[in-house]
């Protein structure tokens, strides 16, 4: 009889923009150094360079210089005790509409979990960072505090459910204005602890992890949607809204993994 052996499941993805036109600008732009981490885990790498699609009164619609997207995960059969993976994305010098820009976004998801089951599945945001976003040309830097999705528990589905069911203050970075059901399997939470700067005589508002662009559309920064068993980090999600109508996600990395046999 074959004996079993234990696996690491792993499961993860990594794009770095992705989306749609339909006013102004049109067509779709298919996700963007896009990597998919196999079950079988294993290490992959994925670059590109000098992305542009289409022209909106003489600029790139969207463009970015370059891109680098990672997985990684614990190769079968699994060598010890725990299992991990990892996604990374790195996206450098991106600009929409000649309205949003950014110098460099980083994002990162670790999954770890004891493939006997001994104890709870921990996914981490290990790295959020925002280096020179701009809009019109003024700097707005909203502040990404990830910690309470790292320690005391915040990286297991059971600690941070509990702490925002428990805790007022940190509840009021769920963002799905819904009542919160303790029952519930999914947390709709954002990075964002402190907006960014508000420029409102060039139409530039921000609150909490939106800002408000005049003429362009809602910029929402740092989503992060938890369920027990994974973890989807949405650097920015943009809804545009004026000359140019579409959705946009920019940089976006999933992260999940699980033993096998259970």
């Amino acid at each position: 009889m074959a004996t079993s052996k234990t696996r690491y499941l792993a499961a993860g993805t990594v794009h770095v923009v992705a989306g749609f036109f339909t006013k102004g600008v049109t067509g779709s732009i298919t996700a963007q150094t896009a990597n998919i981490l196999p079950l079988i885990g294993g290490e992959y790498t994925l670059r590109q360079t000098d992305f542009r699609f289409k022209k909106f009164k003489g600029k790139d619609a969207v463009r970015f210089k370059s891109a680098v997207a990672e997985t990684s995960g614990t190769r079968e059969p699994a060598p010890g005790p725990m299992g991990t993976s990892t996604v990374t994305a790195t996206l450098v010098d991106v600009e929409v509409l000649g309205v949003l820009r950014v110098k460099q976004i980083q994002a990162q998801l670790q999954c770890s979990l004891p493939l006997n089951g001994s104890g709870d599945a921990t996914i981490t945001v290990t790295k959020a960072v925002f280096e020179g976003l701009s809009i019109r040309g003024h700097l707005i830097a909203p502040h990404l505090e990830i910690d309470s999705f790292g320690q005391n528990g915040g990286n297991s589905w059971t600690g941070l459910h509990a702490r925002v069911l428990s805790d007022p203050e940190f509840r009021k970075r769920e963002t799905s204005g819904a009542p919160l059901d303790p029952e519930s399997e999914a947390l709709h939470m954002t990075l964002v602890d402190h907006p960014g700067t508000s420029f409102e005589s060039d139409g530039i508002t921000c609150a909490g992890n939106r800002i408000t662009v005049k003429d362009f559309g809602i910029i929402h920064v740092g989503e992060y949607l938890v369920t027990p068993y994974k973890r989807h980090l949405t650097m920015l999600r943009l809804e545009l809204s004026g000359p140019v109508d579409g959705n946009l996600t920019v940089v976006d990395v999933y992260g999940n993994g699980q033993p096998y046999p259970p």
